[in-house]
């Protein structure tokens, strides 16, 4: 339940006041945290004066007349309250794509396909970041609602599913294999829902995501790899962080072994059957494959023995004669990494997998540094999302494991770049609301609501100078030494 608004018995002229100073300030999203606290210094503030005998319209006057100003006080608030985009990032991704387009434009991909899927995903990217990532803060209700109607989407694929690129039912496939990238969101928004609910919610989340799962492997194995390791990665954050209460140490073991021991068991049905022992094997000498993968895997490592530091090559020798290098991306999109490296040089990964590497880093400092748990579990799902995707598509094109990776984030595809675009737009999201209000769990409630930051602020005038506080609040059994401590708000 959300809480109450601020103003709401407080006097009239404190909304007035409020909404003046509130109005100077740009950033919407940063009101309701500074009405909260400007309302809450007000109040107290004329609770003194009130104390002291002052009738309650004076000392209202009073308490505006001592906070100065509102368009002052509103303009030196939007000067410190500004979302901050994370430019690092954004510059990552932005070299990644022009790098991706002059590739796939000039040596790949129609333009016209290109430029369409650029323009969509920097357009959902930007919505993701107007529409901000506390939307999945969802009630019970909405948490069910969105986790069946996307279940809903992606079983329709696994059941109409038709492997002919010239039908129209490769085209809604592959972009619903697109779409699963956006599960591990969907899921953080169900446990969301399914806070403190005990070890029952619990395995409820976690066989919602099995039977999600499920239905993705029925589409595309390795797909779903990457979409594996995402969820587990925000299914042990929820954990970690006690979304669903604090367990006990039996518990939250049982918790880990609901978790993993499929995974082994699965291990170790395909290690009963041979089937590691003849990956292994291949892996070791692909010439025993006598399928196509075999072909592949050799193709490849002759690629990167043949590739120079800088300059092309043009076809490289196997067993069955010369390959030449132009068939690498009509046999399929996704090797464009291998491709780049024969027809550039070695050159491009030096350049590329840093860029890759910043995101990811850039990523997971975002997630360690947020103090809402909603921030930071969208967060996690979403780095880990991303760093999957690059670590599957680098190892596939250096030939170490056979696999149909989802194309490099940001560098290749087109449907993807839309949705990977989408996710770097939560992303942004979670790090430009830093010091904001956000839904974040109640220990005693299953419902949600708006929490108050530790920070509280002091508006002195002096002159024609305003002075702004903040004051620092521990929680309670966290304090040490003074219960609040004023740090100064320097004007830039």
């Amino acid at each position: 339940m959300l809480s109450k608004p601020e103003t709401e018995g407080t006097p009239k002229e404190f909304a007035v006041y409020l909404e003046r100073i509130c109005g100077q300030i740009r950033w919407k999203k940063a009101h309701p945290s500074i009405r909260r606290e400007l309302s809450g210094h007000m109040e107290d503030q004329m609770a003194e004066y009130i104390s002291a005998g002052i009738p309650p319209e004076e000392a209202a006057r009073k308490t505006i007349q001592e906070m100065g100003d509102p368009v002052e006080v509103g303009t030196r608030l939007d000067h410190s309250y500004r979302p901050k985009v994370d430019k690092g990032l954004l510059l990552a991704a932005g070299l990644l794509l022009l790098a991706g387009w002059f590739l796939q434009s000039v040596f790949s991909m129609p333009r016209i396909t290109l430029l369409a899927a650029t323009v969509l995903g920097i357009s959902a990217m930007l919505a993701a970041m107007k529409v901000d990532y506390t939307i999945f803060a969802m009630s019970r209700r909405t948490g069910m609602t969105a986790y069946f109607l996307y279940n809903a989407v992606i079983f329709i694929f696994p059941v109409f599913y038709r492997y002919d690129h010239q039908s129209s039912y490769y085209l809604i496939f592959s972009v619903a294999v697109h779409l699963f990238l956006l599960f591990p969101l969907v899921l953080c928004g169900v446990m969301y829902s399914f806070r403190n609910q005990g070890f029952s919610g619990f395995l409820l989340c976690g066989a919602m995501a099995a039977f999600s799962l499920f239905l993705m492997l029925m589409v595309r194995g390795s797909a779903t790899l990457v979409v594996l390791i995402s969820s587990l990665a925000v299914m042990v954050m929820a954990l970690k962080m006690e979304w669903f209460g604090p367990f006990s140490k039996g518990k939250r073991a049982a918790a880990y072994v609901c978790m993993f021991v499929p995974l082994g068991v699965f291990f170790l049905v395909l290690l009963a059957n041979g089937k590691v022992h003849r990956l292994l094997s291949i892996i070791l000498n692909p010439s025993i494959d006598d399928r196509n993968r075999g072909y592949i895997y050799i193709v490849f490592r002759s690629v990167l023995k043949s590739s120079q530091w800088i300059g092309p090559i043009d076809s490289v020798a196997t067993p069955w004669g010369n390959f030449p290098l132009e068939e690498l991306l009509r046999w399929n999109p996704d090797w464009i990494l291998i491709w780049t490296v024969a027809r550039l040089g070695w050159w491009t990964l030096c350049v590329i997998v840093p860029l890759a590497l910043l995101i990811c880093l850039k990523g997971f400092h975002i997630c360690q540094r947020q103090s809402g748990e909603l921030g930071k579990m969208i967060s996690c799902a979403v780095v880990v999302t991303l760093a999957a995707q690059f670590l599957c598509f680098l190892q596939a094109n250096l030939g170490i494991v056979y696999m149909i990776p989802y194309p490099f984030p940001f560098l290749q595809g087109n449907r993807s770049i839309i949705v990977n675009l989408l996710l770097l737009g939560f992303l942004l999201s979670v790090g430009q609301r830093k010091g904001l209000d956000e839904p974040a769990p109640d220990k005693n409630s299953s419902d949600f609501l708006y929490v108050k930051q530790p920070l509280a602020f002091s508006v002195r005038r002096s002159g024609q100078e305003i002075d702004v506080s903040l004051k620092l609040r521990l929680p309670e059994g966290k304090r040490h030494g003074p219960k609040e401590k004023d740090i100064p708000l320097k004007p830039d």
